[in-house]
This record gives C-alpha cells, sequence and structure tokens, in this order.
C-alpha cells in the first residue's frame, strides 16, 4: 500500500474520519491505521469480509467528499488516485 498523504498521516487520523458513521469508521481505522487484513476485520467487528469491503469503500467515499467539501478538492483526488483511503 502507498503511503499515506501528507494530509492524512498517522498522526491524527480521527482529525480526518470523526465525522463517518461509526461502523464505516471502525472498519477504515482498522484497516488503514492498524493494518489489519479484511479477514482480521471481519472477525474483530463479527461481519463478513464483504460487509467490510464495502463499508472500507463508502467510507473511503465519504471521507474523499468531506474533504473536498472543506476546499481540500487538491488532497481528495489525491487520496482518489493513490488509493491511500
Amino acid at each position: 500500500m502507498p503511503p499515506l498523504p501528507f494530509a492524512v498521516n498517522k498522526a491524527n487520523p480521527a482529525q480526518y474520519a470523526r465525522d463517518l458513521p461509526v461502523e464505516f469508521r471502525e472498519v477504515l481505522v482498522l484497516r488503514e491505521w492498524e493494518g489489519l487484513s479484511y479477514k482480521q476485520i471481519a472477525d474483530v467487528v463479527d461481519i463478513p469480509m464483504g460487509t467490510v469491503m464495502s463499508r472500507r469503500a463508502r467510507a473511503r467515499k465519504r471521507l474523499q467528499e468531506s474533504l473536498a467539501s472543506r476546499g481540500n478538492k487538491e488532497t481528495s483526488g489525491e487520496l482518489l488516485a493513490v488509493g491511500a483511503i
């Protein structure tokens, strides 16, 4: 996985994910910042692996939309391009 862009870093992921619903935020944090596999997340959260993948995709989309609406269009495009989130 490519490194996280400067705008979203390991120092304060909650700053960027705090507006996400809990079910999306937990999957995003476990995958992107804790490095768990989809299988591990499915076991921890007790949901099917397909649900983990769809929640991650929805979380990424909402985060990108949130960044874009805050005037960070360049950052949101960068996140989408590198698949960092």
